[in-house]
């Protein structure tokens, strides 16, 4: 598509290859369904196309509609002041009514200890280039909700529950993810098989391979 002048059988795509820790077994969320409070991850700048507000507003319908508490962490720097403003008062009245942490900087080893801390991971993004958040929550066993976009359906196939961007049905899709044991155990088994797309191979076997063909 970006290079119609190509052969498609001189071209060679693989994934991307990830610097990642190792994957650790899934931690204690079997028990998630019993308590009302759920603890969600955001991985992402405060940009536009990170889409904050649509996770903001499913808090609401997260209470309201299902009875789940949520507890959220959104984890990174206000990249766009502007937006950050434009944002600001409908953060200010989320933060008033629901436990949320905002946390703007932090070390590597902290990131991934809030993987394993949370419940369920959300990505509610409009736009990205890879999304190395969502690769990043697969190889802790994270259940995730993600928007479905181009991006996201490539890097985890069908390893996470998609929701369009509406708040409403992005609390549904958090909200079954909590009720459900067997649900949450059918993704991460589906993550396993997905993220071993981005690691079974060397980068460089596959160069290696791709030259010999050649």
């Amino acid at each position: 598509r970006f290079y119609p002048a190509a052969s498609k059988d001189r071209v060679v795509i693989y994934p991307n290859p990830p610097d990642l820790p190792a994957p650790i077994p899934a931690n204690g969320r079997d028990n998630l369904g019993s308590s009302r409070t759920t603890r969600l991850l955001y991985v992402a700048n405060f940009e536009p196309r990170k889409n904050h507000v649509l996770l903001l507003r499913a808090l609401a319908h997260l209470r309201r509609e299902f009875g789940v508490q949520p507890v959220v962490t959104l984890l990174g720097r206000e990249h766009y002041p502007s937006h950050f403003e434009e944002i600001r008062p409908e953060l200010g009245r989320a933060e008033q009514e629901f436990n949320i942490h905002r946390v703007f900087e932090t070390n590597r080893e902290k990131v991934f200890d809030a993987y394993d801390a949370c419940d369920v991971f959300v990505f509610p993004s409009i736009a990205e280039g890879f999304g190395i958040p969502l690769l990043e929550a697969m190889s802790r066993f994270v259940p995730t909700v993600a928007t479905r976009t181009a991006c996201t359906k490539e890097v985890c196939g069908d390893s996470v529950l998609y929701a369009d961007a509406d708040d409403a049905e992005f609390a549904r899709k958090i909200a079954s993810l909590h009720a459900s044991s067997e649900l949450r155990k059918e993704l991460i088994a589906r993550q396993k098989v997905q993220f071993a797309r981005f690691t079974d191979r060397r980068p460089e076997d596959t160069f290696l391979r791709i030259l010999g063909g050649m």
